[in-house]
């Protein structure tokens, strides 16, 4: 029997024709020495056995459930299981990501627990080519204003909300690329969010936001727009981060393809 929406942690995983991926993300969650947890994977496309796959584990596993979405897309699969569940502590862990240990969802639950913030923001690490990229910051109380600047600290995949005032809660399916900064900000202008230094999740690299990531710029600041405001302080304060990190992005371009001109592909230097 599933977990009642009040206990424990309610995990949503969404995933598309990716089996192994589905697979690392289970098998992460199942490790967990915190038990008191519940899985939703919502199968939003299976031309592979993903869907065989999902079915089997439900019908060993009592809290694991299986969804199947009126409509593709990831912010549509997340809003299909929050439909369903009604989730009070909610994790969405994306098919193919993984928790960082085995501890993850207790030392979660406990700072939850005893803080109660809106979010708790953890660190997360990326592995690409052999290379394992780490992005963690100093435990902080975050307002919507600092959280609509971040650059690195702010992966939904990473974070953990209570949903327990907030039984309608959407993402908005309009923004193809900055929902998630949305629903942040909505719930940071109510309460605040407390960030931790702990690494708690493993996420793949080059997802659709990584690719796009002028549009995902463009979309946060229409997002910063609707939260404070056209003329807001926060919105001129989006625009000119904007240009910051476009400008960074630029120069690091530009050195790369020195580096390259100077000394070759293989060049440490």
């Amino acid at each position: 029997m599933m977990l009642t929406p009040t206990s424990g942690v309610t995990i949503i995983s969404v995933t598309k024709n990716d089996l192994e991926g589905i697979r690392r993300t289970v098998e992460s969650i199942k490790e967990q020495d915190f038990t008191a947890w519940n899985l939703a994977i919502v199968v939003s496309s299976a031309s592979d056995s993903s869907l065989d796959y999902v079915k089997k584990l439900s019908e060993g596993n009592e809290n694991i459930q299986f969804l199947i979405p009126d409509s593709l897309g990831i912010y549509q699969g997340m809003n299909f299981a929050l439909d369903k569940l009604r989730p009070n502590l909610t994790w969405f862990l994306n098919g193919g990501d993984v928790f960082e240990n085995k501890s993850v969802l207790s030392i979660a639950h406990k700072y939850m627990d005893q803080l109660k913030p809106s979010i708790l923001i953890g660190g997360y690490a990326t592995v690409e080519d052999g290379t394992r990229k780490v992005f963690s910051r100093h435990k902080l109380e975050i307002s919507a204003r600092r959280f609509s600047l971040n650059i690195r600290s702010g992966n939904h995949q990473a974070m953990l909300f209570d949903f327990s005032e907030d039984k309608e809660v959407k993402f908005n399916v309009e923004l193809e690329l900055a929902a998630d900064f949305l629903l942040v900000l909505e719930k940071l202008i109510h309460k605040q969010a407390l960030r931790i230094p702990e690494i708690l999740v493993e996420v793949e690299p080059g997802g659709v936001s990584s690719t796009y990531i002028e549009k995902v710029w463009a979309e946060k600041q229409l997002v910063r727009r609707k939260v404070f405001g056209r003329f807001s302080v926060d919105s001129l304060l989006g625009i000119l981060w904007t240009f910051g990190v476009k400008l960074k992005r630029i120069a690091r371009i530009y050195c790369r393809k020195m580096k390259l001109a100077l000394y070759g592909r293989d060049s440490k230097i």
